[in-house]
């Protein structure tokens, strides 16, 4: 269950962040920022969760499927510390509307296709 809140989270940041730009709304800033703050913390946990699921249901056995979820759940945490950390630095990223308000936007979009790939090879562990 730990597993698919950082996941959850890190789907809905880029939306809201997104929203938060195109809207010009501080609301969608201040609910992404927040979700930005749970995916942080629920990222190690899930991380955690899943290397100790990993070696008690399948030995630690190491495929291709394992070393990638391993390395995607490295990438996801650094991007979302990352983005965290940014956001600490600079809280007003989204709204100050520059050109690094579309970097950061970037940045937070690139949890997309890290999570969806997550859940695939997830998906490919628990339905071989």
């Amino acid at each position: 269950m730990l597993v698919h809140f950082p996941m959850a989270y890190s789907l809905v940041v880029p939306l809201l962040s997104f929203l938060a730009i195109w809207l010009r709304d501080t609301s969608f800033e201040a609910a992404s920022y927040y979700m930005l703050l749970l995916g942080f913390l629920a990222a190690p946990a899930g991380g955690v969760s899943g290397i100790f699921s990993w070696r008690v249901t399948y030995e630690g056995r190491m495929t291709k499927v394992f070393s990638r979820k391993i390395l995607l759940t490295i990438l996801l945490t650094l991007v979302i510390t990352a983005s965290f950390a940014w956001r600490i630095f600079n809280p007003n990223v989204l709204t100050e509307n520059s050109s690094l308000s579309y970097v950061y936007l970037s940045l937070t979009a690139s949890f997309v296709p890290i999570t969806l790939l997550l859940g695939h090879y997830g998906g490919k562990i628990v339905y071989p």
